[in-house]
């Protein structure tokens, strides 16, 4: 693993725990086993680190969402249910990542700082968007917003995502964590797929 991704990965459990203010990177580079030179010399500030964190795993997403676009395999109703599941393991696989941007976005500061972790995402939900008129453009799905429902998809399984994480708290045990929490997926994507069907449907 070169530098740049291991001070990455170090980042990422760093600001989970800590949250955003409450990482130094005086300890950071200690844990990471780096000098602070070599953490300014690949991202220049903190706000960088923390952007490159989310460019990094946001970059992955998107080219995920841009291979199930281009999937001739599947129709519009079959790539929908395949983005609502691609979406709620995304964020069950990756924890840590999602609870620092709930954090970090919850907080009522660095606006700037904000506005470059959203443009960040912008590229996700325009390639959402783009299977979404796909979809209207062949029939599938009626002529409705497609900026709002591609909003309505990730808000609704972020905001799914901190029931799941509370409720999992509350197990004794990981192997009945990990099933209750299969079942939550399960439960979500039903549900989602299901409402979603229901006002995109032609007829």
């Amino acid at each position: 693993m070169d530098k740049r991704t291991h001070i990455l990965e170090i980042a990422e459990e760093m600001f989970a725990h800590n949250g955003f203010d409450g990482t130094s990177v005086r300890e950071l580079a200690k844990k990471a086993e780096v000098n602070l030179a070599m953490i300014n010399y690949y991202f220049g500030s903190k706000e960088k680190l923390f952007e490159a964190l989310i460019e990094k795993k946001a970059s992955v997403m998107l080219g995920r969402l841009k291979s199930l676009y281009e999937d001739s395999s599947q129709n519009a109703w079959q790539k929908l249910e395949s983005l609502i599941e691609l979406y709620i393991s995304r964020i069950v696989e990756n924890q840590n990542y999602f609870l620092i941007i709930q954090r970090e976005l919850l907080l009522d500061q660095r606006e700037q700082f904000h506005q470059n972790i959203l443009r960040i995402f912008e590229k996700n939900q325009e390639q959402i968007q783009l299977l979404l008129k796909d979809g209207q453009d062949k029939g599938f799905f009626k002529k409705v917003d497609p900026e709002l429902i591609s909003v309505t998809i990730t808000g609704t399984i972020m905001q799914a995502f901190k029931k799941m994480t509370s409720w999992g708290i509350a197990f004794a045990n990981e192997d009945e964590k990990k099933h209750s929490m299969e079942e939550m997926k399960e439960k979500l994507k039903t549900h989602l797929f299901e409402m979603l069907k229901s006002y995109l449907q032609t007829n």
